[in-house]
């Protein structure tokens, strides 16, 4: 059991730096909007999706 909550304890360590740097480039003004960012994925997988020669869609 003790190894189960080392990993535990190290996992959440880590979840919680995670968070940290992510609240550091936030107030930062490092961020991208949302709608950006889906505007982009939409592209990319819009071409590869061309590139591969898949059709369909929504």
């Amino acid at each position: 059991m003790e190894d189960s909550d080392e990993v535990r304890r190290s996992r959440l360590e880590t979840f919680d730096a995670a968070l940290l740097r992510g609240l550091a480039d936030m107030e930062a003004g490092r961020v991208v909007d949302a709608d950006e960012v889906f505007s982009r994925l939409e592209a990319k997988y819009a071409r590869l999706a061309i590139e591969h020669g898949e059709r369909g869609g929504s």
